[in-house]
């Protein structure tokens, strides 16, 4: 089951992009209209109208109009966690603010504004199991038919402070809450510098990310959990789930995947939607 919320008042979220370092805001109201739209000129969007991508450090959505936004999964993964339906957001300087490099924040504040319990949400359902691999990494996922959205998660980083991590849990909301929204996103030291050349990664800090350094992290306030690494990539694959357009039902399998991996994932789901229908 899926509980269905709807956002009481509109919260305003103002920062700077976790990649291109600039001002940007994303604000997020009840707008009347099934699922999750995007605001843009007056218009309300749905994201099955909308084009997707990524480069592996975030997911870029492409409005009819070009018009592009960043590094949604976020404030997305928020959305979809506390199972908010009937909003629409509105995103000006093309990324989602970067806060506190998590979901808390966004949680924290849609929370605040009043959220009212009404129903169930329909959620998309699987008859067969959904698979994507690129064997050349060693990466894969599999989507299983599942009563509820469960999501098992095995991230591998040998050789530093990250390790193997493996985490499956239930993602209900109370879980969401307690045990996903707070962990933050994280960068390899080695990585950094060759992200921000390429134009990325121009708003990290120590105040909205983590940095491994070998055999160390560099985390305001030290882990969260011993395990937030793997927890933060579970945040980030409910927020490119959302693309789907409805709530996910199954069990999502995830061997040392990402963004990319995810957003095939998204993709295949969808393909398989079209043809049944």
């Amino acid at each position: 089951m899926f509980p269905r919320y709807l956002l009481d008042r509109e919260v305003l979220f103002r920062g700077v992009g976790l990649h291109s370092g600039v001002d940007c805001s994303a604000r997020v109201f009840p707008s009347g209209k099934k699922g999750i739209n995007l605001y843009r000129d007056g218009s309300l969007i749905p994201l099955d109208r909308l084009e997707w991508d990524g480069d592996g450090r975030g997911t870029v959505l492409t409005l009819p109009d070009g018009y592009k936004i960043r590094t949604v999964e976020h404030l997305f993964g928020a959305i979809a966690g506390l199972g908010l339906d009937e909003v629409a957001v509105d995103v000006v300087g093309g990324e989602v603010p970067a806060m506190d490099g998590c979901a808390s924040s966004f949680a924290d504040s849609l929370s605040g504004a009043g959220l009212t319990e009404d129903g169930f949400l329909d959620p998309v359902r699987l008859d067969s199991p959904v698979a994507v691999d690129d064997r050349s990494s060693g990466r894969s996922m599999v989507a299983l038919p599942y009563d509820g959205l469960r999501v098992t998660y095995v991230v591998d980083y040998p050789g530093t402070a990250i390790g193997t991590q493996c985490l499956s849990t239930d993602l209900s909301r109370d879980n969401f809450i307690d045990r996903i929204a707070s962990c933050r996103t994280f960068a390899m030291m080695e990585d950094v510098e060759t992200l921000r050349k390429n134009g990325l990664s121009l708003g990290g800090s120590l105040e909205n990310a983590m940095v491994v350094d070998g055999r160390k992290v560099l985390a305001k306030g030290g882990l969260r959990f011993e395990d937030e690494f793997v927890r933060h990539k579970i945040l980030d694959l409910l927020g490119d789930l959302v693309l789907l357009g409805r709530p996910l039902a199954a069990h999502v399998i995830a061997i040392k995947a990402g963004h990319s991996m995810h957003q095939r994932l998204v993709k295949e789901i969808a393909k398989r939607r079209i043809s049944e229908d």
